[in-house]
């Protein structure tokens, strides 16, 4: 399978153009030409059968049935995440690789952001019970900082008197 893989993606030459005339699109496989005119067209032959919505290509309604079923086939391999396509796990997939970029936690529940601004829009909403926090606690973490307990700003300010508990 790998070799064919190899073989049909990267070896051969892409001898097969598409007929659209606006399109240089080239490809590899004889039928390859004939399944891609049709994304140049507004023909829509593939119907779901649970809402008769009508889409260009079977892969489309593949993606689009799994609405229906709550179907979930795809998986993150590091936290479990689920999703229908692929577009949506390769999505989810950038947290993974950007983590060191979400250098600024909540000081509550400890989720950590890209940007200050959105710690204060996420408090205000999340935990808006709570005081404002100190200057100190929205300083972005270095990525050896342990991350703090959620509850810790709480426990250390004068604040803390005030019966608040932790919004899970």
């Amino acid at each position: 399978k790998y070799q064919h893989h190899v073989k049909y993606q990267h070896l051969q030459q892409k001898s097969f153009i598409c007929s659209h005339p606006t399109c240089s699109e080239s490809f590899n496989i004889k039928k390859r030409p004939k399944e891609h005119v049709k994304l140049h067209s507004n023909q829509r032959e593939y119907i779901c059968e649970f809402c008769a919505r009508a889409f260009r290509t079977s892969s489309n309604l593949i993606i689009h049935r799994r609405i229906h079923t709550r179907e979930k086939p795809l998986q993150c391999e590091v936290c479990g995440f689920t999703c229908r396509q692929k577009a949506s796990l390769n999505w989810h997939m950038r947290k993974h690789n950007a983590e060191s970029t979400y250098q600024f936690p909540c000081e509550i529940c400890g989720r950590r952001f890209e940007k200050r601004d959105n710690v204060t829009v996420h408090r205000s909403k999340s935990h808006p019970d709570y005081d404002t926090p100190t200057p100190e606690l929205t300083l972005p973490l270095l990525p050896s900082d342990p991350l703090p307990h959620p509850l810790e700003h709480s426990r250390s300010s004068p604040s803390a008197s005030k019966n608040h508990t932790a919004v899970e």
